[in-house]
């Protein structure tokens, strides 16, 4: 491969990899629980657009940072270092500049709008924030029909009666798929349950997560105080508990029903008892023989919860009973060691589980732990004192820096300029030390998957979000390093695989089993280990995930060079047009979705429509203001006319 040689298909590539940001956000409306980190939540959502976004987000932007590599070491064998650093310094650096205090701004306005404005996009509302207030209120005005979600939530006995009265669905679906009994039955709304059940409401339905009613009744406090916080629905752990006793006893006494199995219902959960400070449960816990050893989801004990909370009465009954002090979690910590945590990450940990911790009495009853062990065990555990007033402004600037969503979707821009500054960096010092380079074999063979896959699966271990699927994004002021740097491997392979004059695309070869293993097999082996929960489990999760990733782009390789390698006009149109459209994209993406929130139509073609529209309106907006302004021609240089032709 020459330098002079022009890669269509790697226009071709970056374009869609580009374009792919309309659709990655154009389904995340319809993820379920979106509405927390999105603008909009519409009604119709379904989990098969979350395995969707992951299949894309897995490979999509590696991919446009590797061509990227390509495109940045091309541009420099033909022009030289400074001409690069001019030429992006206007392509990538002042788009990056003037889209700060453009886009960047006009994004967090559509959303607050929408947030704002926006009524309650879940069927289980008018209510949200006044549920107990409503309590007893008309749900029923003019004649329109019962709302049975809400109906349900205030547990109005009488306008559900009312419902089923008028022949209401008893199996209506919500925004989550679940049926009015589901819900009944995950908040413990006893009469109200008790009412769906004795109408013939169906007890094996099942929603969109796989939940029937047998599984909401033994769901757990923690997850289900979750689910009600996110709808702002009071509930009272006593009185939810209790009102799935009074369910189960129905079934059982009318209907010869099964009861669930979990420890919800009937036993204790212990791991809820710590986090929530009830001693009593805890301490019969431990007389009725549970597993003092017991691990969640982290590999965390009960021990580990007691330690890391502050939760000395729990701690100590736990020790004195016999718990393993040397248990270890998935991340290798006992619970002697959560001792030590500092009070900005336990504070950050409690918060996500809305546990309550107050700083002072944190550090008191962990001292209190720490005694104890010494006097069991013979130990004496190094405890975290709590942070001054100074390392508490460090925590904050760490924030600041790091995690304070500064560039929003430009992030990639913000990242092109340090890799092409690292790049003439590095190129520099190489030409200057006369450096000899890599063999051709280790970048174009089958040997560089010997150090791609181990290199990169390290930094997406160390990813802020170790069960998430694919590499995470960076968004602060300061990039994250291992997301920093698993990208930058992405963006130099890219550079290298330049030199290696690939005139036949050798590692594109055989591209369609590379991309139907990476679909087929890798991929859906990924969404399996999401879920997992020890050391090696992860550590192979992160192996799947790069090897989907560098699969998905090597077949992309092959594929584009295989049908888009000639001159094609509106490949070449579209490609100039794409670096506007997803500069724009996320505004319009947000309006569109929030537009068709509450329609009436399958989430499919809601969302088939949120992509096409927003695209047409896109490509207006690129052929009216951009292909023949000064816009064009600083996005693009001169690869259309930046002046209409006369005529």
């Amino acid at each position: 491969m020459t330098s002079n040689n022009r890669r269509y298909d790697l226009d071709a590539l970056r374009a869609v990899a580009m374009l792919l940001g309309i659709v990655l956000h154009g389904a995340i409306s319809f993820i379920p629980g979106a509405g927390m980190i999105w603008g909009v939540q519409d009604i119709e959502s379904k989990p098969w657009f979350g395995v969707l976004n992951s299949s894309i987000h897995g490979w999509r932007m590696p991919l446009f940072f590797l061509v990227s590599g390509f495109f940045t070491a091309m541009l420099w064998k033909k022009r030289g270092t400074f001409e690069l650093l001019k030429h992006r310094s206007l392509r990538i650096l002042l788009p990056l500049v003037i889209g700060m205090f453009t886009i960047v701004p006009l994004q967090w306005m559509v959303t607050i709008g929408v947030r704002l404005n926006a009524p309650e996009l879940n069927p289980w509302t008018p209510v949200v924030a006044t549920l107990t207030e409503a309590k007893g209120t008309n749900l029923q005005a003019d004649g329109e029909e019962v709302d049975i979600f809400t109906a349900v939530v205030l547990s109005d006995v009488e306008q559900i009666e009312r419902y089923i009265q008028r022949g209401g669905d008893l199996e209506k679906r919500d925004a989550s798929g679940s049926t009015p009994l589901q819900v009944a039955c995950l908040f413990g709304r006893d009469e109200a349950a008790i009412t769906l059940i004795r109408a013939g409401a169906d007890l094996g339905a099942m929603n969109d997560t796989g939940d029937t009613v047998a599984s909401l009744l033994e769901l757990d406090w923690k997850t289900t105080a979750g689910i009600a916080g996110k709808f702002l629905i009071p509930v009272v752990e006593d009185e939810v508990l209790e009102g799935r006793r009074k369910i189960i006893q129905v079934l059982k006494s009318e209907i010869e029903w099964e009861s669930p199995s979990s420890e919800a219902v009937g036993e204790v959960e212990i791991f809820t008892a710590i986090c929530f400070s009830n001693t009593g449960e805890v301490l019969r816990y431990i007389a009725e023989g549970g597993d003092l050893n017991k691990k969640d989801s982290s590999g965390s004990t009960p021990l580990h919860l007691a330690c890391l909370f502050g939760r000395s009465d729990a701690a100590i009954a736990l020790i004195r009973a016999g718990a393993d002090p040397d248990a270890k979690n998935i991340e290798g910590e006992t619970p002697e060691e959560l001792l030590k945590l500092d009070w900005g990450t336990t504070s950050w940990i409690a918060g996500v589980y809305e546990i309550p911790v107050e700083k002072e009495q944190l550090f008191e009853e962990r001292e209190k732990i720490a005694s104890v062990l010494e006097a069991e065990y013979g130990r004496k555990p190094k405890l975290a004192r709590p942070s001054s007033e100074f390392e508490e402004l460090l925590g904050g600037i760490n924030f600041l820096l790091f995690y304070l969503p500064v560039w929003h979707h430009l992030w990639f821009l913000y990242f092109l300029c340090w890799f092409v500054g690292g790049f003439a960096i590095i190129v520099s010092l190489a030409t200057g030390f006369k450096l000899r380079p890599i063999p051709r074999k280790l970048i174009t063979g089958w040997w560089r998957y010997l150090w791609l896959i181990p290199l990169t699966s390290v930094l997406q271990f160390f990813m802020v979000e170790p069960d998430g699927f694919g590499p995470d994004t960076s968004l602060g002021l300061l990039p994250l390093p291992a997301v920093f740097i698993y990208y930058a491997i992405f963006f130099g392979y890219g550079a290298l695989y330049f030199s290696s004059d690939d005139e036949q695309v050798a590692v594109g070869r055989w591209w369609w089993l590379k991309i139907a293993i990476g679909l087929a097999i890798v991929f859906p082996m990924g969404l399996t280990m999401r879920a997992s929960e020890g050391l090696l489990d992860r550590v192979l999760f992160s192996i799947v995930q790069v090897s989907f990733a560098w699969l998905m782009t090597f077949g992309l390789l092959g594929l584009f060079y295989r049908f888009f390698s000639t001159n094609r006009p509106w490949v070449r149109y579209l490609s100039d047009a794409s670096y506007w459209m997803y500069l724009i994209h996320v505004p319009f993406i947000v309006l569109v979705q929030y537009w068709v929130s509450r329609w009436q139509f399958p989430a499919s073609l809601k969302f088939a429509f949120v992509c096409t529209f927003t695209t047409i309106i896109l490509l207006m907006s690129y052929q009216a203001l951009v292909r023949w302004t000064y816009i064009g021609l600083l996005l693009n240089g001169r690869m259309v006319p930046w002046k209409k032709p006369n005529g």
